[in-house]
Formats: structure tokens, sequence, C-alpha cells
């Protein structure tokens, strides 16, 4: 995965952000956000998961960003102060002349904090009395994780058997 690209300590303070053009691991140099007076390694790469293997094909996909499902948090490298971006270009002039690297204008992804759920949010879907009602919020969420810890809610609780299959079976088309 990538590494020394994104501090999220300093998150709130990001003064410029580059992403890499190309479908390989790009690496350079920047200053330490926590010691400036330090230089470290940076790596770019992307996960393999995020490449799709079907179009290698260059003849046919020529744009290797049609290759690669972007993800903010392994394609993109954030400076943190004027100073350090000023000399981050300096020490990968190389990456940036030869078009390895480009500033990156966009915005980090929102987090979906839909599945975000309190085990009493839990405990008040678990107790909706109408199977209809029930099955409306069970749909709602779409993390497998939380289905499954409304199972166990729902057992727990010794709900009825019509309110733990609907919640089961859900779960298992959600993996």
């Amino acid at each position: 995965m990538s590494k020394n690209h994104q501090f999220i300590e300093f998150d709130m303070q990001v003064v410029e952000r580059w992403v890499k053009t190309c479908a390989h691991m790009v690496s350079g140099k920047r200053f330490n956000p926590y010691k400036p007076s330090e230089t470290i390694d940076w790596v770019l790469r992307t996960n393999p998961t995020n490449f799709d293997f079907s179009k290698i094909n260059k003849a046919q996909y020529p744009d290797a960003a049609s290759k690669i499902t972007f993800v903010y948090e392994d394609e993109v490298l954030e400076l943190y102060s004027d100073n350090e971006a000023r000399l981050f270009r300096r020490l990968n002039k190389g990456l940036i002349e030869r078009g390895l690297l480009k500033q990156y204008l966009g915005s980090p992804s929102q987090v979906n904090i839909n599945n975000t759920v309190s085990d009493q949010e839990l405990e008040e879907i678990a107790s909706i009395t109408t199977i209809a009602a029930f099955k409306k919020k069970l749909y709602g969420l779409s993390s497998a994780v939380t289905v499954g810890r409304l199972i166990t809610v729902l057992k727990t609780l010794d709900k009825k058997a019509s309110y733990i299959t609907a919640a089961e079976e859900y779960y298992k088309e959600l993996q």
C-alpha cells in the first residue's frame, strides 16, 4: 500500500495535493511533517484489487486511467505547508517533469457513515413491532457487519423467527 503520503493528524491544513498519473508505483522524497528538518520517502501504489487486469491490452485500452479504480487514500499525496509544497517540487522535479505526478485539484472522498449504528439504535430497530417496518429499516443498512450485529441483538432479545430469518437472508445477500 501507499506509504508516507497522508498524515491524518494534519488533514485540516492541506495546502496541496499531488496524484500519480500512471498505473505503476511512484515514489520520491518529501519533508517529514513531524520534523520538517528531515526528509522521508513516500510511495503511491495502486492496490492490485483496484486494477482491472482484463483491460491489460494496450491496443484496446491505451488509457491507463481506465484500468484503475481511483481510491483517494492510495493515489493522492498531501502536503501541509507552503514551505513543504515548495520544497516538494524541488525534491520531485524529475517526476513532475516526466508527468508521473500532477497537482490534484479535487478533495478527499467523504466517509459514508450510514452504517455507524450504536447498540442502542440496533435495539430500537430490533424492537420494531411490524415486520414491514422492520424490513424497511433493515434494508436501509448496507454493511454485512452491521446486519450481523443486528442478528445478534435479535437473538439476544428472543425476537420472532421471521425477523431473524429476514435479517439472515439479507446478511447473506450483502456478503
